[in-house]
């Protein structure tokens, strides 16, 4: 030990109680982990504690406050007062025009709701503080601040948007400068926006980055900037007040008008609609009811003659009904429930179709975009167009569902629907607006997802290419209470899982395995939070008779039920006959464990036989219920999932040897028959003559060709084994059944559709019954 050692030794040495020196070694510092890594010389040493902080003492020099920067910091200081004032002003100002203005579903003419942006820019350019502000030199911190804390009237927050938008991020330190000098004249941003949105779209519709509009707002002050909305709440303007008789397009929507039904009929058949359909739509029947009532007072205004074109024109002259309007209600008329409806369903259809025709007539007849109003209630014909999709489908016509739907999903994007109503640089909207425009999209993107789906063809509204976060809520805008909401949440969630396996697995090529597990796993996590009254899987009981709850609760659950099993039945089904890709083989954990080299296979046969067996169960449940026991045999859902089903339980009967099961599925075939000659018969009775039940008599006439064809009766009626199959002895190729697999050569079986050389543990290999590998203890080593 060194001398310092022994000093520090001698310093810390104490006498103890019995006289003797105590003695306190000090260990000595070892290196550092990383000096001793590196073996070299630790020369750590404490770091040094400072001194807290104090102030200077009185009389320090420092640095002197310039005048002009005190007279800039004043100057800010009453610009951000004054911002905060007129920003206050503002917003009592929009509560007193909303509090007084008409009832949701009832608004006057189209542009009495759009002048909310318009008092706002008036409001600040009133103001001489917003003025200087808006200066070069000015800044805008407290409008920033204040604006991203503030929240609107409907309850939707107008923080920062997101960062693709990218005009609504505040500049960084770096570009403050920049920003600030780029700023002109917002009354000069607002005109050149207008003007150049005119040389590209109708005023109210939606223009987004990379356009000239867009780099107009980064030219100007991007926080201010805002995107009008296409009004949807209004029935009656088609265009600008115009004088009587001028308009080109009066004729064609007054013959529109004259075709509406008697008013107590419409009645009868919106009762119907709201009674038996909407459980699947969930339209606000308040909304819609006070729109037909605003509809058919202004179809009793009456003309007080000559002073009308003295006066310039009454309401009754210079306003049509919304084409928009009139599509959505053709459309409602159309889905009536058939027993109510008759045949007359198919001329409110092609009336909805007219009346949408009509709406592009005012489109292209409107010169240059000149009537911003001609794009108003474009919300309304978006909803129409997914109830007119699910007529043509309920009668058979999928593919032109599909198409109706693509075109109505660019409709509702030209307008902005595939932003969500949350998005600050909207313009004010109502909760009934924003529910309106939720319904729309979502509506839209189910349809066009499930017929992509059932089609095997892509999808339009793929992920990415919209924002719309918010979902059907619990309570319509009006406050009543949405019994769909629960529905359409847990509806919408499958249809995300749906667009994903459209998008990933039944594109152009094959998807890797691990993407079908994948999204396999994702369909599994959607059942573990399914909402116990969709779930299929649990006891229901119901009444006697159904209340109008129970059967509501009772047919979204079949949806769910129908749509699930058989997505995730065709996301297995390519691998029925031919295995996945899974090379190598997976091993054995035992001798005489055997290996599923194909699980595919028996994941599609068990979801077949469960479809088949809910959705009868469903039909039976249903086709008990009043006041309509034949609405599964109208629906599209209830005969496709059967017939999809069963042509799955084809591939047991194919598998060589045939499936341990082969029995039963032959025993769901006949029951899927059955329910599907219940569904003819009940569309004969109903009167459906436009292609109702086509669907179940074409999988009749397929279902019996097959059954003869491959003699399922002469194979598994007797025996569930396919004994008697085996033991004919001679016959076609696909009846004779090897009890293993050649020995030598190449190796094609039907579980790998590739070739692989016939090793050692081929050889050892065996066939069990079920299909599977037995493989023996010394194949392992060469798997």
């Amino acid at each position: 030990m060194s001398p310092t050692a022994d000093n520090t030794d001698d310093m810390n040495a104490q006498p103890s109680a019995t006289g003797k020196a105590k003695q306190t070694r000090r260990r000595q510092r070892l290196s550092c982990v990383e000096c001793t890594r590196r073996r070299q010389l630790c020369r750590w040493e404490p770091l040094v504690a400072r001194p807290a902080p104090q102030r200077p003492p009185d009389g320090a020099p420092t640095i002197p406050v310039s005048e002009s920067a005190q007279s800039t910091i004043a100057a800010l200081s009453a610009r951000i007062a004054a911002l905060e004032e007129v920003i206050s002003k503002q917003n009592v100002q929009i509560r007193d025009t909303s509090g007084n203005g008409n009832s949701p579903g009832t608004h006057g003419p189209s542009g009495a709701q759009g002048s909310s942006s318009s008092v706002t820019v008036e409001s600040l350019l009133a103001s001489g503080a917003v003025a200087s502000a808006t200066s070069p030199s000015g800044s805008t911190t407290s409008e920033r601040s204040s604006g991203s804390k503030s929240s609107r009237k409907d309850g939707s927050s107008t923080s920062a948007s997101s960062p693709e938008n990218g005009c609504s991020q505040p500049c960084s330190s770096t570009d403050d400068e920049e920003c600030a000098l780029s700023h002109y004249d917002y009354d000069v941003q607002r005109a050149a926006v207008a003007l150049a949105q005119l040389s590209l779209a109708p005023q109210d519709e939606y223009i987004g980055m990379g356009t000239i509009p867009y780099a107009l707002h980064k030219l100007g002050d991007p926080y201010r900037a805002r995107w009008s909305v296409a009004r949807s709440a209004d029935t009656t303007t088609v265009s600008e007040p115009f004088q009587p008789g001028n308009h080109p397009l009066s004729g064609p929507i007054q013959q529109l008008v004259a075709s509406l039904p008697p008013r107590n009929v419409v009645d009868t058949l919106v009762d119907g609609f709201f009674a038996e359909r909407n459980w699947q739509f969930g339209i606000p029947e308040g909304w819609f009811r006070r729109s037909c009532q605003h509809m058919w007072r202004h179809l009793h205004m009456r003309c007080p003659g000559p002073a009308c074109h003295i006066s310039g024109g009454c309401a009754r002259c210079t306003e049509e009904l919304n084409p928009h309007w009139l599509s959505l209600v053709f459309a409602v008329l159309s889905l009536a429930p058939q027993r109510l409806v008759g045949s007359a369903a198919k001329t409110y259809f092609l009336k909805a179709m007219e009346a949408r025709r009509l709406v592009e007539d005012i489109l292209l007849a409107s010169r240059a975009y000149t009537q911003p109003s001609a794009v108003q209630g474009v919300v309304l014909s978006c909803i129409g167009a997914a109830l007119l999709a699910r007529y043509l489908a309920d009668r058979g016509r999928v593919s032109d569902a599909w198409k109706l739907t693509g075109t109505a999903l660019r409709n509702a994007q030209a307008v902005g629907l595939h932003r969500d109503p949350g998005w600050q640089k909207w313009d004010a909207m109502d909760k009934q607006e924003r529910e309106l425009r939720v319904l729309a999209w979502w509506f839209l993107v189910i349809s066009d997802r499930l017929y992509s789906f059932t089609l095997g063809r892509p999808m339009m509204a793929t992920e990415g290419s919209f924002d719309v976060k918010m979902m059907p809520d619990d309570n319509h805008g009006d406050g009543s209470p949405n019994p769909v909401a629960v529905f359409h949440q847990n509806f919408i969630s499958l249809s995300e899982v749906i667009g994903e396996m459209v998008d990933k697995c039944m594109g152009v090529q094959f998807a890797a395995y691990a993407t079908v597990l994948e999204i396999d796993r994702k369909y599994k996590f959607w059942l573990c939070r399914l909402h116990p009254s969709l779930d299929w899987r649990q006891p229901h009981t119901t009444s006697n008779p159904a209340t109008f709850e129970e059967r509501t609760a009772a047919y979204q659950r079949h949806m769910c039920a129908g749509y699930y099993l058989c997505a995730l039945m065709n996301l297995h089904r390519p691998y029925l006959m031919h295995a996945p890709p899974i090379l190598p083989p997976p091993k054995p954990l035992s001798a005489t464990m055997t290996v599923i080299m194909n699980p595919s296979r028996e994941r599609c046969i068990e979801l077949a036989m469960e479809l088949v067996r809910v959705m009868c169960d469903a039909q039976e449940e249903a086709a008990a219920w009043d006041p309509d026991p034949e609405l599964p045999a109208m629906l599209f859902h209830y005969a496709y999932f059967v017939f999809d089903g069963a042509i799955a339980l084809v591939g047991a009967f194919s598998q060589v040897p045939p499936h341990p099961k082969a029995q039963e599925c032959l025993g769901l075939i006949d029951r899927a028959l059955k329910m599907l000659n219940w569904c003819v018969e009940a569309t004969k009775s109903s009167g459906g003559t436009e292609g109702e039940g086509e669907t179940a008599s074409r999988a009749i006439t397929v279902l019996n060709a097959l059954r003869k064809a491959g003699r399922w009766d002469e194979r598994f009626r007797k025996d569930g084994s396919g004994r008697k199959q085996r033991d004919e002895g001679s016959g076609s190729s696909a009846q004779s059944s090897p009890q293993e697999p050649p020995l030598d050569g190449a190796v094609q079986d039907s579980l790998f559709p590739f070739t692989q050389p016939a090793g050692r543990a081929t050889r050892r290999a065996r066939w069990t019954a079920a299909g599977r590998f037995h493989i023996s203890p010394r194949a392992q080593v060469g798997l």
